[in-house]
C-alpha cells in the first residue's frame, strides 16, 4: 500500500491526480510544482556564476559545489518519477496483484502479520525520513542568523547581511529590498529541495520495502500448497 507516498507526490504535483479531484485541483497542483521547479533550476545559474566569478574569494567553495550537487540530485529525481510515471505505476499496480496480496489459503495470519508489518514500515520510514528533510532544509536558512547570535560572523557588510549560502547576483544583494529577496529565494530553495528529494526517496524505498513483503508473502503461499 503505497497510498500515503502517492498522495504526497500528489501534492507536490509529482504524480498526477485521481480521477476524482477536480481539475482545478489539478492544475493548481501543476503550477506549484512548475514553480519549485523553476526556483530549483534556476539556481543553478546563481550558484555556477558564483562559483565562476568569485573562485579565488570563496571562502569554502565545498560548500558551493554540494548545494549544486542535492539541487541537481533532487531535479534528476522529480523528472524520474515525472517521465516514469507509467512504469512505476506498472509495478504497484503488480504488487496489488492477487499472486502477491494475502490469501485465505494456507497461512492467512502469517501473511496478514507480513503485510501490516511492511505497511507500519514503510510509512514510518516515509513519515520520519521527510520530515526531517523538511526540517533540515527549513532550519538552513536560519543558520546565518545563529551564527550572528553566537558571534561567529565578521564585521564586514556581507556578514551583516548574510545568505544561507554564497550565490552570484546582478545586483546588490546589501540593499532593501534586494536582500530580502535573494534571502526569501534561496531559502526556498533549500526547503523545496529537501522536501522533494525526501518524497523521491521515500518512495523509493516504500516500493523496496512493499517488494520484499510481497515476496515473502508469495513465498509463504507457494510453501502452503
Amino acid at each position: 500500500n503505497l497510498h500515503l507516498n502517492l498522495t504526497i507526490l500528489q501534492w507536490l504535483g509529482l504524480w498526477s491526480c485521481n480521477k476524482g479531484s477536480t481539475r482545478f485541483k489539478a492544475l493548481f497542483l501543476r503550477i506549484a510544482f512548475c514553480f519549485a521547479f523553476t526556483i530549483q533550476a534556476t539556481i543553478h545559474i546563481v550558484e555556477i556564476m558564483d562559483i565562476t566569478v568569485n573562485w579565488g574569494h570563496l571562502s569554502n567553495p565545498t560548500e558551493n559545489i554540494y548545494t549544486i550537487g542535492c539541487s541537481i540530485m533532487a531535479i534528476v529525481k522529480e523528472l524520474t518519477i515525472i517521465f516514469r510515471t507509467k512504469n512505476i505505476q506498472t509495478l504497484v499496480n503488480i504488487l496489488d496483484n492477487e499472486l502477491f496480496v494475502p490469501r485465505k489459503q494456507g497461512s492467512p495470519q502469517q501473511q496478514e502479520e507480513i503485510a501490516r508489518a511492511c505497511k507500519k514500515e514503510a510509512r514510518m520510514f516515509t513519515l520520519i525520513f521527510i520530515s526531517m528533510c523538511t526540517f533540515v532544509g527549513t532550519s538552513f536558512s536560519f543558520v546565518p542568523f545563529v551564527d550572528i547570535l553566537l558571534g561567529h560572523s565578521a564585521t564586514d557588510v556581507s556578514s551583516q547581511r548574510p545568505m544561507p549560502y554564497t550565490a552570484w547576483f546582478p545586483f546588490n544583494v546589501t540593499e532593501t529590498p534586494a536582500y530580502e529577496v535573494a534571502y526569501i529565494y534561496l531559502s526556498l530553495e533549500t526547503t523545496y529541495t529537501a522536501i522533494y528529494i525526501g518524497s523521491c526517496d521515500a518512495l523509493f524505498v516504500a516500493l523496496i520495502i512493499h517488494l520484499r513483503g510481497q515476496f515473502q508473502i508469495l513465498h509463504v503461499s507457494l510453501r502452503d500448497i
